[in-house]
């Protein structure tokens, strides 16, 4: 999605004989805010109905990188026209740059805040990753901003389960091309 909002669209995978599509979205802007957050949330909003308008789905699944876990849940809370099966959440600061320890920011209040208003049947993994040797981070997102997940959906979704990265493809700028998410992915949506 570009930033004055058009949309490109590439099929990832075609519904056939009922079969959630996987959709990828991508942004422009990646600014780690609050404001980007939610426009970024409304931006999804659009791509996911544009997509729609050519191929109408009722059920998908959506995975998400970093900042992106975020802008998903953000969406997730204010439209809930998809019913969204497996959400996929890597590397997701919800307590935004928050380090270990301190309290909860703005955005992971207003995120729990949101939560009742998720798809209830939905699971949820959330995929932590750590440093080589450290695991307080994975050298973007602190542990505890990762954790922080866990306070949104817990309780709120069918089922919840944290998941780790580690080694090379632990560390944040790796693990969207992870082997490690790779498998993931695979076992968890059946692709």
């Amino acid at each position: 999605m570009s930033e004055n909002g058009s949309v490109s669209r590439t099929n990832v995978r075609t519904p056939n004989n009922n079969e959630r599509p996987f959709v990828t979205v991508s942004f422009q802007d990646i600014l780690w805010n609050d404001q980007a957050v939610y426009s970024n949330a409304a931006g999804l909003e659009n791509a996911i109905e544009a997509y729609r308008a050519k191929d109408p789905f009722q059920s998908a699944d959506i995975v998400a990188h970093s900042n992106g876990g975020n802008v998903v849940t953000r969406y997730m809370e204010t439209d809930n026209s998809v019913n969204f099966h497996n959400f996929i959440s890597v590397g997701t600061p919800y307590n935004m740059r928050a380090t270990n320890g301190q309290p909860a920011t703005d955005m992971l209040l207003s995120l729990v805040a949101g939560a009742d208003r998720l798809n209830h049947n939905m699971n949820v993994i959330n995929v932590i990753g750590s440093a080589i040797g450290d695991s307080s981070t994975d050298t973007v997102v602190s542990r505890d901003s990762a954790l922080a997940g866990s306070h949104i959906f817990y309780g709120n979704v069918t089922s919840f389960s944290n998941l780790y990265l580690t080694g090379n493809d632990g560390v944040h700028p790796n693990q969207a091309s992870s082997e490690q998410l790779a498998q993931i992915l695979s076992t968890h949506l059946d692709l």
